[in-house]
């Protein structure tokens, strides 16, 4: 199975195998792929196949992994744009292929990003820590 075939199957709706149009611009980051509003106005279906899918991504522009991909797939989690996601949402990122984590598996994910008192954790500064990081070695 492809990747794509993997994130598509990730959000697609088991009774008729297709997926949301309001689901295709976090489908496409995993793939790292951008789509611009103007793009996604002009898929005129609510409910898209796999093989729709597949030429989305190949008409839409491949991005690095950069600053500005990375805020975007951590902003569509976070619609007031505060800087700020709750540890439960990602839990339920790293989730999303598999049940549950086991203990470990869930303190390791606590180390990595820290949550703070309300259980958000920053995710503009842990990716102005992550660059500044890369930009050192």
């Amino acid at each position: 199975m492809t990747n794509y075939q993997n994130i598509f199957n990730l959000y697609a709706d088991s009774s008729n195998n297709t997926v949301r149009k309001t689901d295709l611009e976090k489908m496409l980051l995993y793939v790292g792929h951008t789509i611009s509003p103007s793009e996604l106005a002009e898929i005129p279906s609510e409910e898209i196949t796999f093989e729709e899918f597949k030429a989305i991504v190949n008409k839409t522009t491949k991005k690095d992994l950069s600053f500005e991909v990375l805020k975007e797939a951590f902003e569509s989690y976070d619609p007031e744009q505060t800087g700020y996601i709750s540890f439960k949402d990602i839990k339920a990122i790293y989730c999303q292929k598999r049940e549950n984590l086991d203990d470990e598996e869930e303190d390791e994910l606590m180390n990595a990003f820290v949550p703070d008192k309300n259980g958000k954790v920053n995710y503009m500064a842990l990716l102005k820590d992550y660059f500044e990081e890369r930009e050192e070695h």
